[in-house]
């Protein structure tokens, strides 16, 4: 039988082409294995998952947050059945002290206005 030589690929791409992009394509995943390697490790930038930031107990859910400067924490309460958000500042020596308190459907809808109505 007489076999011809093929200069191109099943899929029509010249064999010379192809051998330019392997070393392209090579590189790339290379790349992309090491971002992902680095993202799964505990790195710089990893945020830990911490489940006592938030709690919840009938009609009540709070959550923490670190305040900043001379604030050491933040604890927000949503009240569900007034629909309220009260914010409250702990400062050092346990003091806390209201520093917001906010009516979320007007919140809500406010926040729509400054969108321009979009949802």
């Amino acid at each position: 039988m007489n076999q011809t030589h093929r200069t191109k690929s099943e899929a029509g791409t010249p064999a010379r082409s192809r051998d330019l992009w392997t070393p392209v394509l090579s590189a790339s995943a290379l790349v992309l294995a090491g971002l992902l390697l680095f993202r799964l490790q505990d790195g710089p930038g990893a945020t830990p998952a911490l489940g006592d930031m938030t709690g919840s107990r009938g009609p009540y859910t709070m959550m923490t947050t670190f305040g900043g400067g001379s604030i050491e924490e933040l604890v927000a309460v949503v009240d569900d059945r007034a629909e309220h958000l009260l914010l409250y500042a702990v400062r050092p020596g346990d003091s806390l002290d209201l520093v917001g308190n906010e009516h979320l459907p007007g919140l809500f809808s406010a926040a729509r206005r400054g969108a321009g109505g979009r949802p």
